[in-house]
């Protein structure tokens, strides 16, 4: 009982009626309303169910709050895993068929751009597409929605993380970045490439991680929707 003065309010609210207005339906004062609205008094019951049939409402939601609901299989979801499934498929396919036929025509060639491109480019926007994945087929049967707050962090993070793999990618293309060499050679440096496979596929794979749930905003219904 302690939250009916809130979901009187919220519901009052989003019906667009005034204080004044609920009272003239209740045939109570406004002041009635009001003491409500603040918990300083609680209706009774019979002022909770004439209060529930003015607001359009079933008398257990108003005193607890209607149940959060989600709708499954939204087509915005069902699109989003389609299209991410299918660039994790072309990624995988990239590293057992494409990227081996572009190292071996590096080495006859002596043309490193081609291999540079897909390595630096296609492979880690694959990864991405892989992180962003699994959020959006979980999506597809439950919200995978954050908070305010902690979609805010993750999409700070996630714009750190990207950040870091362009500029390392752009150390071994040939892009006028001589600032960054002191930053970005920690990561290029590395006698085992434990670090350059770090940036360039861990890194995009928890970007893609935080991308989703961050940006991508489905529908949800019921209780528990903050204002946002």
């Amino acid at each position: 009982m302690n939250d009916v003065g809130k979901n009187i309010r919220r519901y009052r609210e989003e019906k667009k009626l005034t204080q004044d207005a609920l009272a003239e339906r209740l045939h109570v004062t406004r002041q009635a309303v009001s003491n409500w609205e603040t918990g300083k008094n609680q209706p009774d019951l019979e002022m909770l169910e004439a209060a529930a049939e003015a607001l359009d409402l079933e008398l257990t939601d108003l005193i607890y709050g209607k149940r959060q609901e989600y709708p499954r299989f939204q087509r915005k979801a069902v699109v989003w895993t389609i299209v991410l499934g299918t660039l994790t498929v072309l990624v995988l396919l990239d590293a057992l068929f494409l990227a081996p036929r572009l190292l071996e025509l590096r080495r006859q060639t002596f043309d490193p751009l081609p291999d540079a491109i897909n390595a630096l480019l296609a492979r880690p926007l694959g990864y991405v597409a892989a992180g962003m994945l699994l959020p959006a087929a979980l999506s597809l049967r439950r919200s995978v929605e954050p908070g305010k707050r902690a979609r805010i962090v993750l999409r700070v993070l996630s714009v750190l993380l990207l950040i870091l793999v362009v500029l390392s990618a752009s150390y071994l293309l040939p892009l006028p970045f001589p600032r960054l060499e002191r930053i970005l050679v920690f990561f290029w440096r590395d006698s085992t490439g434990i670090r350059r496979r770090l940036v360039l596929s861990i890194f995009p794979f928890l970007a893609g991680l935080c991308l989703y749930p961050a940006w991508v905003r489905l529908k949800q219904t019921g209780e528990g929707m903050e204002a946002r």
